[in-house]
Formats: C-alpha cells, sequence, structure tokens
C-alpha cells in the first residue's frame, strides 16, 4: 500500500509540474514566468497565476536579457505586494492574484503585469518594501531604463487594489542600444 501510495504522489508531483509550465513562445520568459510562479505559489496560500494570455511573436524584437530585467522586476513586485496582501488581513475577501498578458496593439507590443495589493499601500505611496530602503525603487528604475533604450514607455497605476505595470514598445525597433542609456 505504501509503494502505491509513493508511486501516486510522485505521478501527482509530475502533472503538477507540467500544469504549472508557462508557454509565452520564448524560453527565457517561460523560464522567469513559470520560477516567479512558482516561487509565489509557495509563499502565498491560494493565489491566482494566469500567464494564458501572455505570447511572444518573432515580431517582438527584445533581447532575452532585457524581457528579463522587465519581467523579473515587474513580477518580483507583484509577488511582494501578494505577500503583503496575505500578511494583513485579506481586504474585502480579496483573493492575491498575478496576472502576465502582453499582446499587439497596433505596430507596438504591450505587456502588462497586474496584481493584487494592499488598499493602504496606495496611500502610503510605496510599491515595494525593502530590507534594505537604499534599494527602494531600483527595479522599477531598471525596467524604466530598458523601456527607454527601446523607444518604449511605461506606465504604472495603483487603482481599487490593484498595481499594474505596462510597457509599451514599438515592434520592429533595433535592439537595445546601451549608448543610448544615459
Amino acid at each position: 500500500d505504501e509503494e502505491i501510495r509513493q508511486y501516486f504522489e510522485g505521478m501527482r508531483q509530475s502533472v503538477e509540474q507540467i500544469d504549472s509550465r508557462v508557454h509565452t513562445g520564448n524560453a527565457v520568459s517561460d523560464a522567469v514566468v513559470g520560477s516567479k510562479f512558482r516561487y509565489a505559489a509557495k509563499k502565498v496560500k491560494g493565489i491566482r497565476l494566469d500567464a494564458s494570455k501572455f505570447m511572444l511573436t518573432d515580431a517582438v524584437t527584445i533581447k532575452a536579457y532585457d524581457m528579463g530585467i522587465i519581467l523579473n522586476n515587474g513580477l518580483d513586485n507583484a509577488v511582494e505586494a501578494c505577500m503583503r496582501l496575505q500578511q494583513g488581513e485579506r481586504e474585502a475577501g480579496r483573493r492575491p492574484f498575478i496576472n502576465v498578458q502582453a499582446r499587439t496593439v497596433k505596430k507596438c507590443f504591450l505587456l502588462e503585469v497586474k496584481n493584487s495589493m494592499r488598499d493602504a499601500e496606495k496611500q502610503e505611496s510605496r510599491f515595494a518594501e525593502k530590507e534594505n530602503p537604499q534599494r527602494h525603487g531600483i527595479g522599477l528604475l531598471n525596467v524604466g531604463d530598458v523601456v527607454r533604450g527601446y523607444d518604449g514607455v511605461m506606465n504604472t497605476e495603483m487603482q481599487n487594489g490593484v498595481f499594474d505595470i505596462s510597457v509599451l514598445l514599438p515592434i520592429g525597433v533595433s535592439a537595445y542600444d546601451m549608448d543610448r542609456v544615459v
């Protein structure tokens, strides 16, 4: 009986790993989003994670390293906000969530990371609470640098307990030019 139970437990874990994989059309994005989602699932009980509307096509010319900066920083902030929401009392019964989506809008690539957050954070004007205050806000500055390197725009919005970071990049712009960063 124990051997059968262990076999089925191993099968269940294998299926969970297969089901938790993210398929964006880009191996680096798959790895980053998948890794952050697995971490979030371990840290935030009952979190909803969705990247089903995140797809990269060959038309998107952003370098993998730069996409990694955008995704890592956006998702780190999202996970931290959901952890803070969980640590405090859940506001109005809201369930923590992270949603990553991407689409083409006219001749631009739009990437959005949305997540739940404590309503109090909007009033406190803080995106992430870091152990080292000198590092506060560096992630979004790095994202902004990458976005400007592609002649794109970044927007952040906090509304109704949801934080949204949107990145809009023109399609067909040559890869990130480090000489243009001040």
